[in-house]
């Protein structure tokens, strides 16, 4: 016969062991937000556009209801430059107000994959330039939503540009890159 204290710790366990399975299966059923799925479901959706606002508003230094007004989606096919090229899709392109938005998003650190990333942000850049037409390269970001840490590096989100290291210079304002 179980004593009264031996009773009441076997029925805590079995609590704990219910819930631990309940926890079990919502975590089954539950998609983390870095998955392709869920990224589409919430910024890369017209009926979102809010979300997507929510994301930009602090990168983009507009306010939300300003950036989901101007959100507009747009193909994110890169084309092809060679016949023999690799087709190219990036995960989201929008335009806010004459500026390129391109977000990508990885769950393995691979150097490759923002490498791959960085082509596609030059890609865009120039994209839009036509024969017999005058230059004028719009403003082009690239977020990459990473799933990982960088060795030794804790910061949330890095911003990057080109510069010249001698003297910090800025080439051009209208390349950022975030990671």
């Amino acid at each position: 016969m179980l004593k009264q204290n031996d009773e009441v710790l076997l029925n805590k366990k079995i609590i704990e062991n219910e819930k631990e399975r309940n926890l079990q299966k919502i975590s089954e059923n539950i998609l983390p937000l870095t998955s392709d799925v869920m990224f589409k479901i919430m910024l890369d959706n017209e009926n979102h556009k809010e979300y997507l606002a929510y994301f930009l508003k602090d990168i983009i230094n507009k306010d939300v209801e300003e950036i989901t007004k101007a959100i507009r989606y747009v193909k994110n096919d890169i084309d092809k430059e060679k016949y023999k090229e690799k087709s190219q899709r990036v995960d989201l392109i929008v335009e806010v107000n004459d500026r390129y938005i391109v977000i990508e998003m990885n769950n393995q650190a691979l150097i490759v994959s923002l490498e791959r990333n960085n082509d596609y942000i030059f890609r865009v850049f120039r994209g839009n330039i036509k024969t017999n037409e005058k230059y004028d390269f719009k403003s082009t970001t690239l977020i990459n939503i990473i799933n990982y840490n960088f060795e030794g590096n804790t910061k949330s989100i890095r911003d990057f540009q080109l510069v010249d290291k001698s003297d910090g210079t800025i080439l051009t304002d209208k390349i950022k890159i975030y990671i």
